[in-house]
């Protein structure tokens, strides 16, 4: 099975892990808020504090990682993921 990335694991996010976890895979969740890293564990993926505003904190998550989800939930202006998106690829490349 594959090791998935979620970016980030709110409640959308947390309410996926589950679901893949379930379906067997591996499951890495981002948060900002060290005081959210229960609430991903308890989904049974692990939990990795990470900022999408700065990549750099989240090139560590990546080990291992197959699939990468980018969950942009209601964000109001998605041109906002366009900077943040961009620069990951380019690192991973």
């Amino acid at each position: 099975m594959a090791r998935v990335l979620i970016v980030p694991c709110g409640c959308r996010g947390r309410e996926l892990a589950r679901e893949l976890v379930e379906a067997g895979h591996a499951v890495r969740g981002t948060t900002r808020d060290p005081a959210k890293l229960a609430a991903i564990a308890a989904t049974g993926a692990e939990p990795y504090v990470g900022d999408p505003d700065r990549i750099a904190t989240l090139m560590d998550a990546l080990a291992g990682v197959t699939i990468v989800c980018w969950l942009m939930g209601n964000v109001p202006v998605p041109a906002l993921h366009d900077g943040r998106l961009r620069m990951l690829w380019e690192k991973l490349v």
